[in-house]
């Protein structure tokens, strides 16, 4: 996409990031944003409306991990009942409303383990509840190159898949981006009275 900030594309009226906030934040207390420590000029105006903006610590080197490594690491210095972080990608503008409840309804009672999306053809590794129990192990499994991608640390956590329903369309490339738009005018215009 250009090698530039994706989360800050235009997608519609709003940036991809302004769609995922949107999305997010009815479904959780807290919302916070990672990003690698370069970037943060960039989303400074997201500080000042009281977002916290959290550092990679891995810089992007572990991809998605960091940032989910990042997360948790701000989780742990939360008060205890705040036990789980929920992940959202910012490149899906479509994700549903109520995934956050779909995915704890699915969480084990008797054990700490991530919950991940699934929507009847692949995971969507990054729609996921991940306990804070699991900092410090991925943690340390991101830093020693154990764990190489987010499906294969959910997969060592023993996470759980969670059956759920909806619009997991991920832009990677300005087709995405372009489609996605048509998609959103055509909501929009769906939305509007005749």
């Amino acid at each position: 996409m250009g090698g530039g900030e994706k989360a800050l594309l235009r997608c519609g009226e709003r940036t991809l990031l302004d769609h995922a906030i949107i999305i997010a934040t009815p479904q959780v207390e807290r919302l916070a944003l990672d990003v690698r420590q370069r970037s943060f000029p960039l989303y400074a105006a997201l500080g000042s409306r009281g977002m916290p903006l959290l550092a990679d610590p891995f810089e992007g080197k572990a991809g998605p991990l960091g940032g989910i490594v990042g997360g948790l690491a701000w989780v742990a210095t939360l008060p205890l009942e705040y036990a789980w972080l929920a992940t959202f990608p910012c490149d899906c503008p479509f994700l549903p409303h109520d995934l956050v409840a779909r995915l704890s309804a699915s969480r084990s009672p008797d054990e700490m383990r991530p919950v991940v999306a699934f929507d009847g053809h692949r995971m969507q590794n990054l729609c996921a509840l991940w306990p804070r129990d699991v900092f410090r192990e991925l943690q340390h499994g991101v830093a020693l190159g154990e764990y190489r991608s987010v499906g294969f640390a959910l997969d060592a956590l023993g996470a759980i898949a969670c059956s759920v329903e909806g619009d997991f369309f991920n832009i990677n490339t300005p087709a995405d981006l372009a489609l996605a738009e048509r998609h959103l005018a055509m909501q929009v215009a769906a939305k509007v009275p005749a």
